[in-house]
């Protein structure tokens, strides 16, 4: 979709990640740093609304980490209070390269990979809370890695990002559901790809992110069903009956592996979630919720 040619140089990637730690410390070099990914999208031959374009096309239509309403007003303005911004354009250009598959293109894609790991890393602040942007760069950066074979270290970037919203106070609403939502379905799709490794999920149905998910669809579902037409929510409502759905299934194909026994209890709450004729009225959901905890499993 895209061709990179900066930063994809060496002196670029150095010169990036000096400046962001300069970032961390004083804010006064952040148009620096905001310019360095301006030239950066120039010499990749795109705009920043032709990356937000490319990636609402494609990958933002099955994994809606990022508020692009947001996104958009932001990246209108001069980026001089958030480092994050251009950050996540970078993560954004990464993942619109997949498409191109030329060897030549190779080398480049993995220096801005490289570049753009280290860049979280000096952005990350251990004394703030975390940029909402910031969680949005991880979740990308994690399904490139995902994409690349290294489901290993997609899953050590995805509980960087689940971390960073466990951090994150704020009131529920559907685009951070979404995000939620986004982060369970690459845990399963982390899962899918390495399960002859082991890979345990991050987001189990007793996990905080899954349990939030959980509380707002029932405390949602009345309306939603109760709404005419099909409202933009109900795609959102599938989504988490499906990315829950198969978290039970993958865990008891994680506990056949391991070699545990599994209850009879759980085994009836996969048949009902699979089966179920009411999966679009929130009945999935509804028994999702009803068996989080896995009952009789443990070691033969």
């Amino acid at each position: 979709m895209f061709a990179i040619d900066a930063a994809s140089t060496s002196s670029d990637a150095i010169e990036l990640c000096q400046v962001a730690l300069d970032v961390l410390y004083t804010r006064a070099c952040l148009l620096r740093f905001t310019k360095l990914v301006h030239h950066i999208l120039e010499e990749s031959n795109v705009t920043i609304s032709g990356v937000i374009d490319g990636f609402s096309g494609s990958v933002h239509r099955w994994f809606s980490v990022v508020n692009l309403k947001q996104l958009r007003e932001d990246a209108q303005e001069s980026w001089t209070a958030d480092p994050s911004t251009p950050l996540l354009l970078l993560a954004m250009l990464l993942l619109g390269t997949l498409q191109d598959c030329h060897h030549e293109d190779h080398s480049r894609r993995r220096k801005l990979y490289t570049t753009l790991k280290k860049l979280m890393l000096a952005l990350t602040s251990p004394s703030e809370a975390p940029e909402p942007h910031l969680v949005q760069v991880e979740a990308l950066v994690a399904l490139y890695e995902c994409g690349q074979g290294m489901a290993h270290q997609a899953q050590l970037t995805l509980s960087s990002a689940l971390a960073m919203v466990s951090l994150m106070e704020s009131e529920e609403s559907d685009i951070l559901i979404w995000r939620k939502i986004s982060l369970i379905v690459l845990d399963r799709i982390i899962m899918l790809s390495s399960v002859s490794n082991n890979v345990p999920s991050l987001c189990t149905l007793t996990s905080p992110i899954c349990k939030s998910v959980q509380s707002y669809i029932q405390k949602n579902s009345d309306t939603a069903s109760a709404s005419t037409g099909t409202p933009p929510s109900q795609q959102l409502y599938k989504m988490a009956e499906v990315a829950l759905a198969t978290g039970r299934v993958l865990h008891y194909v994680y506990c056949l592996e391991k070699g545990w026994t599994i209850g009879v209890k759980f085994l009836k709450g996969i048949q009902a979630e699979v089966s179920s004729p009411d999966a679009s009225n929130g009945t999935t959901v509804q028994g999702c919720a009803r068996c989080t905890v896995l009952h009789g499993v443990k070691k033969p």
